[in-house]
């Protein structure tokens, strides 16, 4: 295995926020994600609310 140099970062968390069983991305997520890359107090943040129980 060699080190890259970052290049390829993008297609690697589209293929993260995508479901495997359907080849759909998970809608919104990965723009979050790229969005916020450089914040990781971000991401969890927003994963902390994805989790959270949806108000009807």
């Amino acid at each position: 295995m060699r080190a890259k140099d970052g290049a390829d970062w993008r297609p690697s968390i589209k293929k993260f926020c995508t479901m495997a069983c359907i080849g759909k991305e998970i809608t919104g997520v990965c723009r979050k994600i790229i969005k916020h890359y450089r914040s990781v107090e971000a991401i969890k943040v927003m994963l902390t609310d994805e989790e959270k129980p949806a108000k009807h």
